[in-house]
């Protein structure tokens, strides 16, 4: 399997927003296929696919990578307007790896926005117009940061730098445990103190993520509600907290108290939406508040991004969370609004959905998006509001549904690079579900 690309993010990181002038071995033709074909999940391409540049003869080393980046009409060739040649060799300025990487992520936005003052006239301008409007490019020179030097050859560390903004920006975490819930905090009630002791038992042993799943601090979200009724309890665990907002914490404009609390960690407060790494596996934290952050439709920004992150990192498993269910049994039941970022994951393989909202503890089938039982390539489902707030019987297990739990607990996730394993456990200190499953 591809490595990760967020296994690039320890090299790239640091010099992400570096000045690019520097002594550093510029990426080569040949090395930049091998890049695009890997971290794009190429599917093999017939040798005879790459025949068609005289410099790639057949037995070349990278006829596959290359093939398949001709096939798929990423790269078009050097020599234009013949186009019979790849040049392999050759080095690859920023404006080509502009072109490589729009076309690969079906980039359309973006073009005419004049972000730069050096590309005027350049061949690649529209291409890397799209590439700042999709921030996978900042400039490069910083601070201003108002050109992008396209005749400039790309350097690894650079190349590293693309690659990481094209999969969101994605953190890596330590670890490979992931402990979630949603449904959390009320001063009212002891809930999220009996399940904050659970993460403290699991975290005691184990390395990994806290995951919340919407409604962080009842009942307003407000910034008291955070620092008095969450703080004392889950906040124990705040260094390694990944959060995603719910409905509550939106009642407070904006979520101001939610994107204050959790800082940097909860992506930027017009998006709350964001990618990370953990135990070698893609996990994208979504907002279900799609009023709040402009739809959740094919199409809309959070699904255009969450479509471009998935195709830009080949993990061979995914997890993705969110507040609102997009299936359940519980007392607010299926949410159509969240079909378009449902059929992206879908699209993309993704493995296991997350979810809070109902206040119980919920596991669904693997589903397609029509909501029909698909154990081959379908999404599991694991809803569990069971945070901490007052908990709510389910009416009647709907289609699917393969456990029911309605006790307060944690759901304690064991990932690996190829599966998972599962156990909701609840605060009275049983396992109330148990499982265990393959990556697609």
């Amino acid at each position: 399997m591809t490595p990760a690309l967020p296994t690039v993010v320890a090299m790239a990181a640091a010099r992400s927003r570096s000045p690019v002038r520097r002594p550093a071995r510029a990426v080569g033709s040949l090395a930049a296929a091998v890049v695009m074909a890997g971290v794009f999940v190429a599917p093999p391409a017939p040798a005879s696919e790459a025949a068609g540049f005289v410099d790639v003869p057949p037995g070349h080393v990278f006829e596959t990578a290359i093939g398949w980046l001709h096939q798929s009409r990423i790269t078009f060739g050097c020599n234009p307007p013949a186009n019979d040649r790849f040049c392999p060799d050759d080095p690859v300025t920023r404006g080509q790896v502009a072109a490589l990487v729009v076309r690969a992520l079906e980039l359309t936005e973006g073009a005419g926005s004049d972000r730069f003052g050096d590309d005027d006239g350049s061949v690649f301008e529209a291409d890397i117009e799209r590439l700042a409007a999709a921030e996978i490019t900042l400039g490069c020179n910083p601070p201003t940061n108002d050109r992008f030097c396209p005749e400039d050859p790309v350097t690894r560390g650079q190349m590293a730098a693309f690659l990481w903004r094209a999969a969101g920006s994605p953190s890596v975490v330590g670890g490979d445990v992931l402990a979630a819930a949603g449904d959390i905090a009320r001063c009212d009630l002891d809930g999220d103190e009996l399940t904050a002791v659970l993460l403290d038992g699991v975290f005691a042993v184990r390395d990994g993520v806290v995951a919340t799943l919407g409604d962080n601090a009842y009942v307003r979200g407000t910034p008291a509600e955070f620092a008095d009724c969450y703080h004392p309890t889950w906040g124990r665990h705040l260094d390694r907290t990944m959060p995603s907002p719910g409905n509550h914490d939106y009642l407070t404009p904006g979520a101001s108290g939610y994107f204050s609390y959790f800082g940097a960690r909860a992506g930027a407060p017009a998006r709350g939406y964001y990618a990370f790494s953990v135990g070698g596996w893609q996990v994208i934290a979504l907002n279900s508040n799609c009023a709040e952050v402009g739809g959740c439709e094919a199409g809309s920004n959070q699904e255009t991004w969450l479509r471009r992150v998935l195709a830009a990192d080949p993990a061979r498993c995914t997890a993705a969370y969110f507040h609102h269910p997009r299936f359940s049994s519980g007392f607010h039941g299926p949410n159509p609004n969240l079909e378009g970022l449902w059929t992206a994951l879908h699209d993309h393989g993704a493995d296991v959905v997350l979810n809070g909202h109902e206040h119980n503890y919920e596991r669904l089938a693997p589903m397609g998006p029509d909501g029909v039982a698909d154990d081959a390539a379908g999404i599991r489902t694991f809803i569990v509001g069971t945070g901490g707030t007052s908990l709510r019987p389910v009416p009647s297990p709907g289609p699917n549904s393969e456990s029911v739990v309605v006790r307060h607990g944690v759901l304690v996730m064991e990932l690996d690079a190829g599966g998972y394993a599962w156990e909701f456990r609840d605060v009275d200190g049983g396992i109330a579900d148990a499982g265990s499953a393959s990556c697609h």
